[in-house]
C-alpha cells in the first residue's frame, strides 16, 4: 500500500516530527503523542492546553497547546468524551481547561464530559461563529467548517489569560 505524503500544515508538521526523530529527539510508540511531543520540544509536554467546545446538533472542538493551535475535531456528541480524553492522554499536559459555548447543547455536553480531574467551563457563545480572533496562515480557508472556527475562538476565549509560549 502506498501512502501519499501530507499537504499543507500536516507536511511541515510531518518533516519536523521525521527530523526530530531521526535526530533521536522525539519518540513514543503513539504517533500522535510523538508529534505532540515534537511540536512541544523542548519540553517533553505542552505547559497549558485550552480545548473548545461549540456544541449543538453535532459538536466540534479544537485544542490550543501552550499558544498553538494543535488539533480539531468534529463529530456526534456522544463520540466527544472518548476523543477529547484521547487527546488530553497523547498531550499529557501539565494544565488542561475544557471551555464549552453555553449555546444550545452546552449544559448537556458539560454533563457528558464528566471529567473528574480537569476543569471544565462554561463561556458564552455570542460571537464565536464570527470570530474575533483572525486565525492565522489561513485556517478559515483551510478547516472550512464555522463550528470548528467557533470551537476554536471558544478555546481562545479561556486561553486569553493563560501565558503564551515564547
Amino acid at each position: 500500500m502506498v501512502v501519499a505524503p501530507p499537504r499543507g500544515p500536516e507536511r511541515a508538521a510531518a518533516i519536523r516530527l521525521a527530523s526530530m526523530t531521526s535526530a533521536g529527539l522525539v519518540s513514543d510508540e503513539r504517533p500522535r503523542r510523538a508529534l505532540f511531543k515534537s511540536l512541544a520540544y523542548p519540553q517533553d509536554s505542552f505547559s497549558n492546553v485550552a480545548i473548545g467546545i461549540d456544541p449543538g446538533r453535532s459538536c466540534a472542538a479544537a485544542a490550543v497547546a501552550d499558544g498553538l493551535f494543535i488539533w480539531y475535531w468534529s463529530g456526534e456528541c456522544v463520540d466527544l468524551p472518548v476523543t477529547v480524553e484521547s487527546l488530553i492522554e497523547d498531550l499529557a499536559p501539565s494544565n488542561v481547561k475544557i471551555y464549552v459555548g453555553l449555546g444550545p447543547g452546552g449544559l448537556e455536553v458539560i454533563e457528558m464530559l464528566g471529567l473528574d480531574r480537569i476543569s471544565v467551563y462554561g463561556v458564552p457563545e455570542e460571537g464565536s461563529t464570527s470570530s474575533p480572533f483572525h486565525p492565522p496562515l489561513g485556517l478559515v480557508e483551510a478547516i472550512n467548517d464555522e463550528h470548528v472556527l467557533a470551537a476554536l475562538t471558544i478555546a481562545y476565549k479561556g486561553l486569553s489569560s493563560w501565558p503564551r509560549r515564547a
